[in-house]
């Protein structure tokens, strides 16, 4: 057979695939796309309508924990700073001779 002649045979059974694809396959594509959409759309309201009934609680609660995380920082801040002052008297202690 000619090269013409497959070129032309196929680019036939191509458009006829394209076109069964396009009448009865697309549709159901296109539909369960668009109420994939919809759901999307239902739970991003609902969840918003969620966030706005929340977020006053929701905004005490973080500031509680920050004002609990820098104490706890504070309170290891200070044993750092004191633990070398312990440590070098210790053993200037240990070092020292026995007096006596």
């Amino acid at each position: 057979m000619n090269i013409t002649v497959t070129l032309i045979v196929q680019m036939l059974v191509f458009a006829i695939f394209i076109w069964v694809v396009m009448t009865f396959i697309w549709p159901i594509i296109l539909g369960a796309m668009n109420e994939r959409e919809k759901e999307d759309r239902r739970r991003a309201a609902a969840a918003e309508e969620e966030a706005r009934r929340t977020c006053p609680r929701r905004r005490a609660a973080p500031t509680s924990v920050i004002k609990e995380a820098r104490a706890r920082a504070c309170a290891i801040d200070r044993r750092r700073r004191r633990a070398p002052t312990r440590s070098s008297e210790e053993a200037r202690k240990r070092d020292q001779p026995a007096k006596g």
